[in-house]
């Protein structure tokens, strides 16, 4: 008969140290219960967090979506200031030249007559 075996018997059959490993058991099978407790809530502590983490992260999505489609229509409007500025800056660059020459033909012309080149 092996020790286990014989432990068993004694604490059955009432002899040697019975209450003490019957104590024991009933110890153990309560420690038991509370780990089984234990590890049940934190079951559902990590499905609740799952579920909060599956929420946060389509809220995230959701949100990239709306900042890719506003940096889109931000690009768009970009280009269309742009070419606009580009439109403003040919006009003025137009007027300018054309301001210059008109200068030019009018001092050339102050020298001409000055000079009595023209008659």
């Amino acid at each position: 008969m092996s020790a286990c075996e014989k432990s068993v018997s004694e604490a059955t059959s009432g002899g040697g140290d019975g209450g003490k490993v019957e104590r024991q058991v009933g110890k153990l099978e309560s420690d038991v219960e509370h780990i089984k407790t234990e590890v049940g809530s934190l079951r559902a502590d990590v499905r609740e967090l799952r579920s909060e983490i599956r929420s946060e992260v389509r809220d995230i999505r959701s949100e990239m979506g709306q900042l890719r489609s506003d940096m889109g229509q931000l690009r768009s409007d970009t280009h269309s200031e742009l070419g606009k500025l580009r439109d403003v800056h040919e006009r003025d660059f137009r007027i300018l030249f054309g301001a210059i020459i008109v200068v030019a033909i009018g001092i050339a012309s102050i020298m001409a007559k000055a000079f009595g080149w023209l008659k």
